[in-house]
């Protein structure tokens, strides 16, 4: 199994945004403030960002709605979304 310092931001996130109990849900935070999503939700928009950088390769450039949920999940999961590229 790999170091987490030596995952993907996208493994990272996989890893990180699971479920906890028995219920599948992710709760996604930042700032103190907690946001209850089903887990096949959160899977979904993590495949999304996971295609990215295929979409930028042909010259799509992500959408603000895009940004601002890639770094929710970043903040969900402490990993700071400056200091590592999708």
């Amino acid at each position: 199994m790999k170091r987490y310092e030596d995952m993907t931001i996208i493994e990272q996130l996989r890893n990180s945004l699971q479920p906890r109990g028995t219920d599948p849900i992710v709760i996604l935070r930042t700032m103190g403030v907690g946001i209850v999503l089903h887990a096949d939700f959160v899977t979904m928009c993590i495949d999304e960002l996971e295609r990215m950088p295929m979409r930028a390769m042909l010259g799509e450039e992500p959408s603000n709605l895009e940004r601002l949920a890639y770094m929710l999940l970043c903040d969900s999961a402490y990993i700071e979304p400056k200091k590592v590229a999708v």
